[in-house]
């Protein structure tokens, strides 16, 4: 189990990454074409519809279940006054594809809320991972789809996070205490924490891997493009 709760860790990790890389070299195609950093921030909104009306419902819920008061809700993107900032640096400003609005939030209200989007998108990724078939009907591709969305759309804001950080602290020292006071726990292997585990590792895989195939064809459009673009300006 400890080497699927690893793997686990890798895979969120490396797909926070891969979001991250997918978000700058997107970012550069369009500009290639011409397009400003609106039409970036729209675009992408419009690619990740899905998975942001699953992240800000998933805080809706948890906020309706908990008894929190609910102001707007929004899940179209809001630019920063100004702009966006410098060239093709959208992933490093404030750019929110979404947002529910809610009064101050404790300490467990706080956490709830503000996980929310993580672990309903990793339970939607675990129940839909073994769904995927690669045959490439309409049907499968629209299930890839909804997939990848939501595989980028489950990450906390930083403000989910602040909302949750205290509890995650606690429960991280808990863990450590209680992994050091010697209490052993014994799990069959078809129990449901190594099941449930083993499957979310396999699901984050599976995101990595397409997260990283859409990244390849992004980046090889983009230097097939550049040149375009370099032996065009060369002619004028």
């Amino acid at each position: 189990m400890v080497k699927e709760i690893g793997i686990g860790l890798i895979g969120l990790g490396l797909l926070y990454l891969t979001r991250r890389k997918l978000t700058a070299d997107l970012a550069r195609l369009i500009g290639r074409f011409g397009g400003g950093q609106k039409a970036f921030v729209w675009l992408w909104s419009v690619i990740f519809l899905p998975g942001t009306i699953i992240h800000e419902m998933s805080h809706l819920f948890a906020a309706a279940i908990t008894g929190t008061k609910i102001g707007k809700v929004e899940i179209f993107p809001e630019l920063p006054r100004g702009g966006i900032g410098a060239e093709f640096d959208q992933q490093k400003k404030s750019v929110h594809l979404g947002y529910v609005q809610t009064q101050e939030l404790g300490l467990f209200r706080g956490f709830l809320v503000g996980t929310a989007p993580l672990i309903v998108g990793l339970g939607i990724l675990v129940w839909l991972a073994p769904l995927i078939d690669l045959r490439f009907t309409i049907y499968d591709l629209l299930k890839l789809y909804l997939f990848f969305t939501i595989a980028n759309s489950l990450f906390p804001s930083w403000v989910d996070i602040k909302h949750a950080l205290p509890l995650i602290i606690l429960g991280i020292i808990a863990g450590i205490g209680f992994y050091f006071s010697g209490v052993n726990v014994a799990l069959t292997p078809d129990s449901p924490v190594p099941t449930a585990i083993s499957s979310l590792s396999k699901a984050l895989t599976l995101s990595v891997i397409i997260n990283f195939s859409i990244l390849l064809i992004i980046r090889i459009m983009n230097v097939i493009f550049s040149g375009n673009l370099k032996r065009n300006s060369a002619a004028i």
